[in-house]
């Protein structure tokens, strides 16, 4: 007969199972929107255009995992342990993304009018910033609440949102005859991304998440817990983008766009790991040092090893597609997804160390580690675009992917005292 500890393994493990199904569809879905986004852009922008739009996104998603501070941390452990929360942690995350927004969007803006490209507008840019800095991390934190409270169908909405109204904002003003110009598009992503952040606040509502301003957690408290969750994750995510935006501005915008096509493809298949990474995480922090912990990690690694495998023979029979759905001025992106096809077993690793470190309490060893790692990505970026193009992006990607991995299993098992 099965006993009280042997159910509550079952159904933690299930019913992880069962939230990592529905974000994971939500994300499956979300791949497909952003699949017709990226194939409706780059054919209407053409490599070159797309190119520049592309390294622009880029230069603001570099920041965006500081957004909100690491309040997506806080939700997973309060929210975790404490269902009742959520209305003050859904206050909390509110309160850090703006705060947090405003400071990483003047940022990006100052970064921009140095740094990048003219023919990006200032105001291209903001917009861009705002977008990706204020709007996406809202609804990316919305289906992290609804993880946290075991509404899988939550969480496979508002992950959604945001590039579903992205693609019917460009797709309004694409049917209108609007003109492909980077300071149009960028305006309609922006309208698209404001239209996801308000259809994310509604549907916390919906699952009893209305925020309270008065409960809310003090901001630098918040700030203070947070900060190494939110550098953790800004070296763990923001390390993928440096390359393009290195490509667009080193190298031409041409470039830049057929390797972007390449690496959002390859990217796509990443998103189931993403989703059980992220359905995993409240559940290993709840379960740390306890007799579930083992169960679901095994189950974790599993999953992952299966997938990985899969999902790169997927992405090395897809490449030869790519032309024939972004248009024959992306023929080289094949090549380059052919490249990057074994980087989903990597970054599925990478996830999976990384993961361990941080519900172990070894935040801090995670962060030193990817810091390392991003420093060497950027280094190597710099020796070998110059010389090889995209080819050399790519060589540095695993380079630094590899030492990270190879950190992170040295370190993993070695507890501090």
């Amino acid at each position: 007969m099965t006993g009280p500890d042997g159910f509550t393994k079952r159904y933690r493990v299930g019913r992880l199972g069962q939230n990592t199904v529905l974000y994971a569809g939500g994300m499956g879905a979300r791949a497909v929107i952003q699949a017709a986004y990226l194939v409706l852009l780059s054919r209407w922008m053409g490599p070159e255009g797309y190119g520049y739009f592309a390294g622009s996104v880029a230069a603001a998603v570099i920041l965006s995992p500081l957004a909100g501070w690491g309040v997506s941390f806080l939700i997973a452990r309060n929210v975790g342990l404490d269902a009742t929360a959520r209305g003050a942690m859904w206050a909390t995350a509110l309160n850090q993304i703006a705060l947090s927004g405003i400071v990483l969007v003047s940022l990006v803006m100052l970064a921009s009018a140095g740094l990048l490209d003219h023919r990006v507008s200032t105001s291209a840019m903001l917009m861009l910033a705002i977008a990706e800095l204020v709007a996406l991390p809202m609804a990316n934190t919305a289906a992290g609440l609804a993880l946290a409270v075991d509404k899988g169908w939550a969480a496979t909405v508002a992950t959604m949102l945001v590039p579903a109204g992205r693609l019917s904002s460009v797709g309004a003003w694409m049917a209108s005859g609007g003109h492909p110009s980077p300071d149009a598009v960028a305006a309609a992503h922006l309208c698209g991304s404001l239209l996801g952040a308000a259809a994310a606040f509604l549907l916390m509502a919906r699952i009893g998440a209305r925020p309270q301003w008065q409960e809310r957690l003090p901001m630098l408290s918040a700030a203070r817990v947070g900060m190494s969750h939110a550098f953790g994750t800004l070296v763990g995510v923001s390390y993928l983008e440096l390359d393009k935006v290195i490509l667009l501005q080193v190298v031409d915008a041409a470039t830049a766009g057929a390797y972007t096509v390449a690496f959002r493809a390859v990217a796509l298949f990443v998103l189931p790991v993403t989703a059980l990474v992220a359905s995993a995480i409240p559940r290993l922090l709840t379960s740390a040092g306890g007799p579930a912990e083992p169960v679901l990690r095994r189950a974790i690694q599993r999953t992952l090893v299966g997938y990985a495998i899969l999902a790169t023979a997927l992405a090395l029979v897809s490449a030869p597609l790519l032309p024939m759905v972004f248009g024959p001025g992306y023929s080289g992106s094949s090549r380059y997804m052919v490249m990057l096809a074994p980087w989903i077993m990597i970054f599925a690793a990478h996830q999976y160390l990384g993961t361990r470190l941080t519900t172990s309490d070894r935040q801090g060893l995670r962060l030193a580690i990817e810091s390392g790692g991003m420093v060497l990505l950027l280094a190597l970026n710099l020796h070998w675009i110059p010389e090889l193009g995209a080819d050399g992006a790519v060589a540095a990607l695993y380079c630094a992917e590899l030492v990270m991995i190879l950190a992170f299993a040295w370190r993993g098992g070695r507890k501090t005292s």
